[in-house]
């Protein structure tokens, strides 16, 4: 976000239930921005932020309302349009420990299971190699064999 045309002021709402994201952005812009915009332009640009973050923290992310997130958006004030321009927010969405232990362990199962496939493919294909190798060096025997036979008769021819 270019700082041109104004002061860049970073918005942060701290770490909040996704529920109560509007309400606390709308408070904490009026504060940060109450000596920057008039408060009418803080209330209708941070409105529209607002409708902007359900899209991404309820619409494409799927969060719950009491999912703990933290917000930023840096603002910026053009006093030639009259509006407060943000930069794309970012949103950081804080598990407990005990969700954080189910989502590893269910990844670590998944990993075991994928490991084990893939050992249990390893051992198929060192088998069939095995077998393969058994089977060549039987017909390399049996060429030998027949080697040795035409050795035999090429020497009786000669004789």
């Amino acid at each position: 976000m270019s700082e041109e045309g104004g002061e860049v002021i970073e918005i942060r709402s701290g770490v909040i239930p996704a529920a109560r994201y509007a309400d606390k952005l709308r408070r904490v812009a009026l504060v940060a921005l109450r000596n920057v915009a008039p408060k009418d332009v803080i209330i209708r640009d941070v409105s529209e932020l607002n409708r902007h973050l359900y899209k991404i923290i309820v619409e494409e992310r799927g969060y719950g309302k009491g999912d703990l997130i933290r917000i930023v958006v840096k603002a910026r004030y053009d006093r030639e349009s009259n509006k407060i321009i943000f930069s794309e927010p970012v949103i950081d969405r804080f598990l407990p420990e005990s969700e954080l232990e189910k989502i590893c362990e269910s990844r670590l199962g998944e990993l075991r299971k994928q490991y084990e496939e893939r050992v249990a493919e390893a051992e198929r294909l060192r088998a069939q190699y095995e077998r393969r190798v058994k089977e060549l060096t039987s017909e390399v025997e049996r060429l030998k064999g027949v080697l040795r036979d035409i050795r035999s008769i090429l020497d009786q021819v000669e004789v």
